[in-house]
């Protein structure tokens, strides 16, 4: 028994000699002294003018610092979330100043964002490539400038890259043969980075082994290489060329041999021809951007057999001919656009087939032609897309007849636009029940009759464009109860209608509007007193609305940049 005890006690006190000659005072104690005296550095060297980092002070524990995130158990900091959600055009809502090299000292710092701030086009620093056990490196519009430090390359556990350059500032790479070194890259976003003289960029990326997105949107690449004896077992499954306008009027074909590809955008580039069958090869696409190209002939049919199509965008192309029925077999699609292909044609509007395209949240066919009555194309997209489409595009598309109350059955639509058709007839009592509007169009048609009182009703309108100038409405009037309920309502766009508006001396409009548009409505003699609550007004045209009464603009409410 006192053999046993001696030998516990013997273990127990080796124990407390290795912890006493490991531990470095961290273990459930918060940040160390040095990893907190490092970010008090780094933060000495920002500019921070909305006090971002004013709980960054003192001698406490720095892990309950904001956007410090530090291990549980070690209280090492191992995440800094110092980027902002999405470009601030506000220059005191941001980080600048400079990069201190005590981010060193962050020996365990595993996470590192600095997106949308401001640096004003200073380097990246190459300090950065020290910076050992970064897994994750966001610097997207941060403002820097100038060459991309080749020392990136020695992140060896580099998963998440991102240095989407920002728009004020000039960051380029000369080579990318520093990507090389990040074996474990899963993402990387260079785009906006000026790659012209970049010439490996493809053979380099298109061969690392572990790469699954890459976006190299408006990067400047001017030719896209050929491959030769390259294996493509790449695990690419996200590629994004937008915006290159490469000197060459074909798609390269070993973007056909990228099997698990899921997202491919070739949008705004040179392209030109036929669209390339081998595209049917991506069983796999969810999503394919073509827009802004020069693919001409007729939509291929091969196209309505990847069937897990979500996204199918081929707006302002060349394309002409019919579309075919089968369009309907792609019944994943979430959004789809065929506008401006001023020859693209349906040989009797929007066929039965839609019925099938129960997920359809956005349609747009601007300028494709239709001839179809507006009824039967809301009937139509009714029997399955009713409770899931929030945008329904269709300007210019030859539609007539008029709207009846089967538009009521789309709650959820947040976005009409009918403009430049032949429809007809007034307003149905239906449109009252579509409360998630925010931007209607519906000018130069031919619509007439009173609005209904339940245009009131839509409660969520936020953007509306009335401008139904070669209507046949005269003299409606329309009193504020069909706004009483516009609580959201933003910009208003009515012109031209010779409409007639009686308002209560004390009627309050929402108070949200910024933009609106009366030009031609009768709202005289006097100026009307509601416009004084309009706080966020900018732009107000009232010409031609019969006002007599002189007025002048003091310091009230409204912050006019225009009035008419």
């Amino acid at each position: 028994m006192k053999s046993l005890m001696t030998t516990v006690l013997t273990v127990l006190l080796v124990s407390l000699i290795w912890i006493g000659g490991h531990w470095d005072g961290t273990l459930g104690a918060g940040c160390s002294a040095a990893e907190r005296e490092a970010l008090l550095k780094f933060k000495a060297d920002l500019e921070d003018p909305r006090s971002w980092l004013s709980s960054w002070v003192g001698q406490g524990d720095c892990c309950t610092w904001s956007s410090v995130v530090c291990d549980n158990h070690t209280g090492h900091v191992t995440q800094l979330h110092l980027g902002l959600p999405r470009p601030s055009y506000w220059h005191n809502s941001v980080l600048s100043g400079k990069l201190n090299p005590s981010l060193l000292e962050l020996k365990y710092l595993g996470y590192l964002d600095l997106s949308y701030n401001d640096f004003h086009g200073i380097p990246i620093p190459s300090f950065l490539g020290l910076m050992a056990s970064l897994n994750t490196l966001y610097l997207d519009g941060a403002g820097f400038g100038g060459l991309i430090p080749h020392q990136l390359g020695n992140l060896s556990k580099l998963q998440q890259l991102g240095i989407e350059a920002a728009a004020d500032y000039v960051l380029y790479a000369d080579s990318l043969s520093w990507l090389s070194g990040l074996s474990s890259l899963e993402f990387l976003d260079l785009s906006k980075v000026d790659l012209s003289n970049a010439s490996d960029w493809l053979d380099l990326i298109i061969t690392m082994p572990s790469l699954s997105e890459l976006y190299l949107s408006h990067c400047q690449i001017l030719h896209i290489p050929p491959l030769a004896n390259v294996n493509l077992s790449s695990s690419l499954s996200a590629l994004s060329l937008y915006h290159n306008q490469f000197g060459q009027t074909f798609v390269p074909s070993w973007v056909f041999h990228l099997k698990n590809l899921t997202y491919l955008n070739l949008a705004d580039n040179t392209f030109a021809g036929t669209i390339p069958a081998q595209l049917q090869n991506l069983i796999s696409l969810r999503t394919l951007d073509l827009s802004f190209n020069y693919f001409n002939h007729s939509v291929p049919n091969w196209l309505y057999g990847l069937h897990h199509l979500e996204k199918l965008d081929l707006y302002s192309n060349k394309l002409d001919g019919r579309v075919s029925t089968e369009i309907g077999n792609l019944s994943s699609l979430i959004y789809l656009d065929m506008s401006v292909n001023y020859g693209l044609e349906f040989e009797r509007g929007i066929p039965d087939s839609f019925k099938s395209l129960c997920q359809l949240r956005s349609l747009s066919l601007q300028h494709v032609k239709l001839n179809q009555n507006v009824s039967e194309l809301l009937e139509i997209l009714g029997v399955c897309a009713s409770g899931t489409l929030q945008e329904l595009s269709l300007p210019s598309c030859q539609l007539h007849g008029q709207l009846t109350d089967r538009i009521g059955m789309f709650k959820n639509l947040n976005l009409l636009k009918l403009q430049n058709n032949s429809i007809s007839g007034p307003l149905p009592i239906s449109s009252g029940e579509m409360k998630s509007l925010y931007h209607v169009d519906l000018s130069r048609n031919k619509i007439n009759g009173r609005f209904p009182t339940s245009f009131g009703a839509l409660a969520g309108l936020i953007y509306v464009d009335v401008d139904i100038s070669q209507n046949a409405i005269h003299g409606v009037v329309l009193p504020e109860i069909h706004f009483a309920n516009l609580t959201k309502l933003a910009y208003f766009f009515a012109s031209g209608n010779h409409m007639v508006f009686k308002a209560k001396p004390d009627w309050v409009p929402s108070r949200h509007i910024q933009i609106l548009n009366l030009e031609s409505w009768y709202v005289g003699p006097g100026f009307p007193h509601w416009l004084k609550g309009l706080q966020y007004l900018s732009s107000l045209d009232l010409s031609n609305s019969g006002i007599s009464e002189q007025f002048l603009t003091g310091s009230g409410a409204c912050r006019l940049d225009s009035i008419i």
